[in-house]
């Protein structure tokens, strides 16, 4: 499917594609099925009080995640194949899971399709931004606000707490959004501003004892006999040069 579709993008003069933004998230898990997608979460930390959740939007992963978007898209857009003829077979032809294409030999016709596929994905709750083509009238401008995600795809499950890194603070968004080399900047080569200031936002024991947990678990992978249990220090770790995490790592040991 993915190589006719990239022989269909070289057969016209001009090209146009676009992305659905968070397009798994748009679509809802029958309240039937939510079962089968239940988690375990600490509600406290430090109680390890375990509570269970259920996603209610279709997630990444799950066997069938990469075939529900493509169902529920054929779906959706065959409606409107009476009102939109054109539109609609491009884009049942040309999605390959939330990326989407088509072409013309005149600039009309992209001007026309984008218009199209906008309402059509609009009406299902799917919304295409990240234009990019070889016409200018038609191509996205280059964004550095975080892009909203749309009313419909608000999670119904109890919120988890977390800091989000918005797109103009985070550098990898960078390099997966078409960002030309030139500009770059400094947000790529120094990182957020943020970055000196970690003192507000993290706590260095915090990190110590992540750390030895991640170190606990890779050797717990390379052994037959498991450790097991909470953390312990076995020494007291001082906080000044030489003996910060390698310290920590090799001092906590479970109980």
């Amino acid at each position: 499917m993915i190589f006719d579709i990239l022989i269909r993008n070289r057969l016209k003069l001009l090209c146009i594609t676009g992305d659905m933004q968070k397009a798994f998230l748009q679509i809802k898990v029958d309240p039937r099925d939510r079962d089968a997608l239940r988690f375990l979460w600490y509600e406290n930390l430090d109680s390890r009080t375990v509570v269970q959740y259920r996603f209610t939007r279709v997630i990444f992963g799950s066997g069938p995640s990469a075939y529900i978007p493509g169902a529920t898209l054929k779906m959706h857009v065959s409606q409107y194949a009476d009102k939109y003829p054109s539109t609609t077979d491009e884009l049942l032809k040309n999605i390959y899971v939330d990326d989407i294409q088509s072409g013309g030999d005149h600039k009309d016709e992209l001007v026309k399709f984008k218009k199209e596929a906008t309402k059509i994905m609009e009406d299902g709750g799917f919304h295409l931004h990240k234009w990019h083509s070889n016409v200018p009238e038609v191509e996205e401008p280059q964004t550095t606000e975080d892009d909203a995600v749309p009313s419909q795809a608000s999670l119904t499950y109890p919120m988890l707490e977390g800091d989000h890194v918005p797109t103009s603070d985070n550098p990898s968004d960078q390099g997966s959004r078409g960002a030309e080399p030139r500009k770059l900047g400094e947000l790529w080569f120094k990182g957020p501003s943020w970055l000196s200031n970690l003192h507000k936002y993290a706590s260095y024991w915090k990190l110590l004892r992540l750390t030895a947990f991640v170190r606990w678990f890779i050797d717990n992978c390379k052994k037959t006999e498991k450790r097991k249990g909470p953390l312990q220090s076995s020494r007291k770790v001082l906080d000044h040069p030489g003996t910060g995490i390698s310290s920590c790592i090799v001092k906590c040991e479970p109980e």
